[in-house]
């Protein structure tokens, strides 16, 4: 008598990777329309809520204003420049007051700052709406 059949290598069950793995295969070789790159891109969504300055343009900050949409700081000015600007289109104007006006279109968005100089702001909008 020969015996019981001698004990060969107990199998294992497979691993969930080794599963994945097989699966994949078989879907690209079999089936690759079926698989589907997923990719992520990130996005930033900004919500922009326009800051609206109604003036008069015969007053200091409407005359600052007016220069703002004759794109007079489209290149950066300082005060000094805008000031001298000022007095060759009408009256001399308080630098004090001008300093305000400019730190406040700052806060606002229609400026940005370089050292001593004012430029506008990429996006503001300006315009001019004729009086009736």
């Amino acid at each position: 008598d020969a015996g019981p059949p001698a004990a060969g290598p107990i199998a294992t069950a497979p691993t969930s990777e080794e599963i994945y793995t097989y699966i994949k295969q078989r879907l690209i070789d079999e089936a690759p329309e079926l698989l589907k790159v997923i990719t992520f891109k990130p996005e930033i969504v900004v919500e922009v809520k326009r800051e609206t300055i109604n003036m008069d343009g015969a007053s200091m900050k409407g005359r600052v204003a007016k220069l703002l949409a004759e794109d007079f700081f489209k290149h950066p000015r300082t005060q000094s420049e805008t000031r001298t600007e000022l007095k060759r289109t009408g009256k001399d104007i308080n630098t004090g007051e001008l300093s305000k006006w400019f730190r406040e279109l700052l806060s606002k968005g229609f400026f940005l700052r370089d050292g001593e100089k004012y430029v506008a702001a990429p996006g503001m909008k300006a315009r001019i709406l004729e009086a009736k």
